[in-house]
Parts: structure tokens; sequence; C-alpha cells
């Protein structure tokens, strides 16, 4: 016989995708290696809170007064606090808001995760943990646990499902996928791609914001962002040759979008924001940070550096593989979890 201590974990955002990709391997009620409990509140958590997204997990209208009495319930509980930290400060872009809300689960944060070594070099330079605070670099997982199958479709084919047929066929389609965020550069790929004389591609952008303007130019398609299906997200992926990654750096420390290219083997052209570089190395096909090097990377595309860029995605699943992550999450949880035993 053999007894392994499996300590409760209360679960923020249980059913994200992200949190599913990661405890779903960890928490079967009899092989896993956490017992895995929904977060409800502080008087019946488990041995340890694992926090994700401070400002939706507690409700986006939680005050800060009420964030310090959430940890100091847990505190008095004697539950541990780990957080995988997603972004500097939320998407809501109100730092003066939601920077003190942060600090306070700095505050009362035993394990922080993080998802690559220059989030947590930037986390570190913003906000004051305790020395107590234990500091590890778990990369984020790719998705292939929840792709449909609608990523294998052929180019042409997932082109016409979606209503792109009609027009003439490009070598190379460049797509923009997932939420407008203030941290994607937009308008400089469009421009990139105005500034272009290539006449051989295309540019299909799913993510447009309200405030965002197009050029009536014949090679750029785009709509206005909304939220799709699985099966129809992974279609666009499958349409495109490579994916745009603009970011410029703002308050996102990752980008889920990153691990849907891992996981479909799907190369991106990306900027030089220092969590792509990291992340996907020579899985990203660099483009800089300006209008003319974007136009510059753009005009060098070709088969050869797709494959390049394709066959480095394939290899870097085996990195990011999400039972691996799961289990180096679980490693740090249980030591975390028996501090309280």
């Amino acid at each position: 016989w053999s007894v392994e201590p499996k300590p409760l974990v209360s679960v923020t955002v249980n059913e994200h995708h992200y949190v599913r990709t990661i405890y779903d391997p960890i928490s079967d009620p009899l092989t896993g290696r956490v017992a895995e409990r929904r977060w409800a509140r502080a008087t019946d958590a488990g041995d340890v809170v694992h926090l994700h997204w401070p400002e939706w997990c507690f409700g986006p209208t939680a005050s800060l007064d009420e964030h310090h009495a959430i940890g100091a319930a847990l505190r008095k509980r004697g539950t541990s606090v780990a957080w995988t930290q997603h972004n500097l400060t939320p998407h809501l872009d109100q730092p003066d808001v939601y920077d003190p809300i942060y600090q306070a689960w700095a505050d009362q944060c035993d394990l922080a995760i993080h998802h690559s070594d220059w989030g947590r070099e930037r986390v570190l330079a913003r906000y004051r943990f305790t020395d107590d605070c234990t500091h590890v670099v778990i990369p984020h997982p790719h998705f292939g646990p929840v792709l449909t199958g609608n990523e294998g479709v052929p180019r042409d084919e997932a082109a016409s499902l979606l209503g792109l047929g009609g027009r003439p066929t490009p070598a190379i389609r460049i797509g923009v996928i997932g939420a407008p965020r203030k941290d994607k550069a937009l308008a400089l790929l469009i421009d990139a791609v105005t500034a272009s004389a290539r006449t051989d591609i295309e540019l299909v952008v799913w993510s447009l914001g309200f405030l965002d303007a197009v050029p009536n130019d014949p090679r750029i398609l785009a709509d206005y962002y909304h939220g799709v299906d699985r099966a129809t997200f992974d279609l666009r992926i499958a349409a495109c040759d490579v994916i745009a990654l603009p970011f410029t750096g703002h308050s996102m420390l990752a980008t889920g979008t990153a691990s849907d290219l891992v996981a479909t083997g799907t190369p991106a052209l990306i900027s030089d924001w220092p969590y792509l570089t990291e992340h996907l190395g020579e899985g990203g096909i660099r483009a800089g940070q300006t209008v003319d090097s974007w136009t510059a990377a753009i005009d060098a595309l070709d088969p050869e550096t797709l494959a390049i860029a394709s066959a480095e995605m394939v290899r870097r699943q085996a990195l990011y593989d999400p039972t691996l992550v799961a289990n180096a999450t679980a490693d740090a949880l249980v030591s975390l979890g028996l501090r309280s035993v």
C-alpha cells in the first residue's frame, strides 16, 4: 500500500477552456493528483484556492475592500492561494481600479505561476510579493484537447465553407483571429498589407473592433469580431496559411491564440512582443514592430518559410503538451497544499 496526499483545490473560472486543459488530466476522482472543487466562497475553500483573473472570479463589481475581505477569510481558514497570472492588469484597461486589486492578491499569494520568464520579470517589476511566495514558470499548454477536427480541413475547402469562395485564390492567406485587444496592433498589419506590392496575398480579419478602419483594398476582407463556436474557429485557422499576431504589448502576459497555433501546427507572423518570441521560437516568423518591417516580412513570405515555421510549431507540441503542463502544475499545487497539512 502507498498513500499520496491529494490537496483539495478550489478552482476559479472552473469551465474556462484553459482551466479545463490544465485540470482534466490531474483531477480525475480516482486517478487525479488533486481533488478539484469549484470555487463557491471562502468559508468552503479547500487546502488551496487556484486563482485566475481576479477581476472575474469574485464578480466584476467587487470592490477592493471585498477582495481584501475574501483574502483575509482564506488566510484565517489556512487556505493557500495559487495564482496563475495571465495579464499584468485586466483587459478592462482601468489600472487605477484593478492594479490595487491585483496587489491585494499579490499580498495573499503563496504560489505565483507565470507563463514565461519574461512575464515573471514583468509581474515582479509591477507588484510586491511576500518573501514566502514561490514563483514558478510553467508554460501555457497548447489547446489540442479542444480541437474539433476542422483544423485538418484543406485550406481552399475551409475557405469555401467560410464563404471566402468566388474570389481569386491567393498564394498566401494571412488571417487574424481572436478578440480585439488594445495590445493587438491591427492597424499596423492592415497598413503593411496596403503598402505591400504583392498581388497574390489575401488578409482576412475576423478580429475587427468597432473603431478599426479598413481601406478599400481588394486584398483585405474584414469582419467585426463576434464569438463563434470552436468548430468555426478551427475552420478559420485551416483556411489560412499563416496567422498574424501583431501584438505590441500593453497588459497581456500571454495569448491563448499562440497555443491554438501550436496545437494546429500553424505558422505565426509575429511582432517582437517578448512573450511570442519566447513561447514560439522559430515557429514565429519575425515581423518587427513597424509598418515597414511588417511589409518586408509579408513581401518575403514563401512556401519554404511557412513550412519551416510550421515544422517548429509541430515540434513545440511536445514542449507544451497539456498533460506535461498539467503535471507541472500539479507538482506545484501538491507542494503548496502540503504546507497546510
